[in-house]
Parts: structure tokens; C-alpha cells; sequence
């Protein structure tokens, strides 16, 4: 069993299921604020949930909006978790057009194309967290460009994982930028936890 995307009808994009020879679509976007033009796969959850991204459209933002962030439930409800451009100059981020992912506590990670710093817009790394009262934002990086940093991280997901720094065991995130760097041509870069904060090496 497959899940994807394709364009649908209206051109907003859908989720579907594909099993064996049978087509289901799970969901049409509309391209209002339940957001539209999919760019990544989904991921799936322990317990048979899906989530993904829309890299367009949403509740918040100017023009189109800034995507948003979705959950297709296992019994099959969509609901938008996340629209991005929801704080002034869209710090929380822009136009989310990478797959996501997600740790052993079900916290979701991703990236932004678009947004973060005011002066640059270069794209964010973000945390979902699901509490009492739904899904919470936490941006855990503004990419600023320039030699020292990356800068609109676009269409490849983060890698999770752990690594052995110092004598330690910690939780990393890999990813890359499209620019920013040495000359302007990208980064790889890695985001390191530590105690429940994430910083940035390249």
C-alpha cells in the first residue's frame, strides 16, 4: 500500500491510496485554508495517523498564505495542525515544502522555505508538538544566510537520528539549504539537542 499525491481537479492537489490496482483518494485541498499544492509525501504515526505539508494557501499569511501543516486521522478526518505565516512577518515560517518527520514521542519536524528572519526570509526549522489544547509551533532555527549559516532549506526532508559527541549520546537533525554558505551554494547542516533545545552546526 502507497500514499501519495497527484494533482486532483481543482488543481490543489490531493491525498490518495493507492493498493494494489485500487485508487482512494483521501483528500482534496481546496486551496482555501485547509491549503494546497502538496510538494512532499506524508509519514505515518504508530497508530495509523497521517501528516504532511502544503507548501501554499492557509488561514494566515499575504496572497496565498504560507501552507500549512495537516493530519489525516486513522479513521480518515482531515484537520489542519498548523498554518504557517500566523505571527507578524511570518517568523514562524513560510511555504513548507519538504517532507516531515517524526521522533519516538510522536513530535513532528520540518522546514521552511520561506520566513523566519524578518531581514531575510530564508526559511525555518520547526517542532510540532501535540498538548492538551492541539498542536504547538516552535521554530527551532531562523536560517539568516551568508557564509556562517544556511538558507532556504527546499524539498529535501530533515534525517533524525543520534550521534556521539563528546562522550555523549545526543539527538540530531541533518538537512541541508539551497543557499547560504561558502559562496552562496548550500549547506548540510546539523541541528544537535541539547537538554530541550536544538542548535546549529554546518
Amino acid at each position: 500500500r502507497r500514499v501519495l499525491f497527484r494533482s486532483g481537479g481543482g488543481g490543489c492537489g490531493t491525498v490518495f491510496k493507492l493498493s494494489g490496482s485500487t485508487l482512494t483518494i483521501l483528500y482534496s485541498f481546496t486551496c482555501g485554508s485547509d491549503g494546497g499544492k502538496p510538494d512532499a509525501g506524508v509519514i505515518l504515526d504508530k497508530i495509523g495517523n497521517l501528516y504532511g505539508t502544503t507548501q501554499l494557501y492557509g488561514a494566515f499569511g499575504n496572497g496565498n498564505g504560507g501552507g500549512v501543516a495537516y493530519e489525516i486521522s486513522s479513521s480518515g478526518t482531515f484537520s489542519v495542525i498548523y498554518a504557517f505565516c500566523s505571527i507578524s512577518a511570518c517568523r514562524d515560517g513560510n511555504g513548507p515544502d519538504a517532507g516531515l518527520v517524526i521522533d519516538g514521542g510522536g513530535a513532528i519536524y520540518g522546514t521552511t522555505t520561506y520566513g523566519g528572519r524578518k531581514s531575510c526570509g530564508c526559511g525555518t526549522v520547526f517542532k510540532l508538538s501535540k498538548s492538551h489544547n492541539g498542536w504547538v509551533e516552535t521554530v527551532l532555527h531562523r536560517f539568516a544566510g551568508g557564509n556562517n549559516d544556511g538558507a532556504n532549506p527546499t524539498f529535501a526532508s530533515l534525517t533524525p537520528g543520534t550521534q556521539t559527541i563528546g562522550k555523549k549520546k545526543k539527538s540530531v537533525l541533518l538537512g541541508v539549504t539551497a543557499g547560504g554558505g561558502a559562496g552562496g551554494l548550500g549547506t548540510v547542516f546539523r541541528m544537535v539537542k541539547s537538554n530541550s533545545r536544538y542548535s546549529l552546526t554546518l
